[in-house]
């Protein structure tokens, strides 16, 4: 058998390489927008180096057991009641502990009882009569590494956050229907050394996010990515979540800054050079015309809007990439935007410091 020619193999490889075609190298800039949301959970910035606190997911969401009740079965007023005579309760989170609702007294909440259950015995945690000021209502175990409480029947996710906005980390969590009330049971087992103490709730439905009182926080929803966009001002938060709890991810954003969150960075670039960002502008009801986003590199790019104007407006944008990345880092230094009477308005955004 004659010697395999080994050079010749070598010529022919050399020449597929350099006579290959160039790949399309198109920029699409909704194309991007939509490809920046879909992987922000892959691609959040990490907290240290340039102190961009970006955090991973690590809040907590599930779909409501049993189905959504019809939108007039909802409770009006003070929040949902529970319509029975009976105690009603359901097990939680391995079976190893239990919530119990009961008819409050008039004019008041429903009673809730949290239990720990070993071996088929309930033993009593915590009793309280749920504030009606209150649509979720939580306390913690003694150990304080548990949360157990009631949620209405129709909430769909839930994102756990300490007092200064924290995400705070779930080991497990689930809940379970109450029949024949408008509420259920939920339970959080928590990890990373936070206690439940410290905890608060952000909460969502088909129609949009709430703090735990039940009051509305600005929200959005981008239909061609299913992602709801969710901002909370007083913690300066900014949430992304899937409407089916797969993804969600949650940003702080620095006192004095137009809020927002980085979506992507350039992958080329030794330093954190941001590529994608998501802002929420204080447009009060108007629709925001012209905008554009201002770059450290003196760069401006355009934005589109997400989701319906209201009175905070999310607004996506793409910076255009050279084909060599700059030195140094690389931000979002400015919002800009034309309101309805013509006036020019220019949002400060600030990066993240350590």
């Amino acid at each position: 058998m004659p010697d395999h020619d080994h050079d010749h193999d070598l010529d022919d490889i050399h020449d597929l390489l350099v006579r290959a075609p160039m790949p399309d190298l198109h920029y699409d800039l909704a194309q991007t927008l939509r490809a920046g949301r879909r992987v922000r959970m892959r691609r959040r910035l990490a907290a240290g180096g340039a102190g961009l606190a970006a955090l991973a997911a690590v809040a907590v969401g599930f779909t409501a057991l049993g189905g959504l009740p019809e939108r007039e079965t909802r409770p009006a007023g003070t929040g949902p009641t529970v319509g029975v005579s009976a105690p009603v309760s359901a097990e939680l989170l391995d079976y190893r502990y239990a919530v119990e609702l009961r008819p409050g007294p008039d004019g008041a909440g429903p009673t809730v009882v949290s239990y720990s259950v070993e071996g088929g015995k309930r033993t009593e945690l915590s009793r309280w009569t749920a504030p009606t000021d209150e649509k979720v209502s939580l306390r913690p175990s003694p150990d304080g590494t548990v949360l157990l409480g009631i949620a209405p029947a129709w909430a769909r996710t839930f994102t756990l956050v300490t007092a200064d906005g924290a995400p705070a980390s779930a080991g497990a969590q689930q809940a379970r229907p109450l029949d024949g009330t408008d509420f259920q049971a939920v339970g959080f087992r928590l990890g990373g050394g936070v206690k439940a103490d410290a905890l608060d709730v952000i909460w969502s439905d088909d129609d949009g996010a709430y703090d735990a009182k039940g009051d509305a926080l600005p929200s959005t929803l981008d239909a061609a990515t299913g992602t709801r966009l969710i901002l909370d001002p007083t913690r300066r938060l900014i949430l992304s979540e899937r409407l089916d709890g797969r993804e969600r991810s949650i940003s702080t954003y620095p006192a004095g800054s137009t809020p927002w969150n980085a979506d992507g960075l350039d992958q080329r670039a030794t330093s954190v050079q941001v590529s994608a960002a998501t802002f929420a502008l204080p447009t009060k009801g108007q629709t925001p015309r012209n905008v554009v986003v201002r770059w450290s590199t003196g760069e401006t790019g355009p934005a589109v809007i997400v989701g319906a104007p209201g009175e905070w407006t999310f607004v996506a944008g793409v910076r255009e990439r050279p084909d060599t990345p700059p030195k140094g880092q690389v931000f979002p230094t400015a919002v800009e935007w034309t309101d309805s009477s013509g006036t020019r308005r220019s949002e400060p955004v600030k990066a993240p410091t350590n």
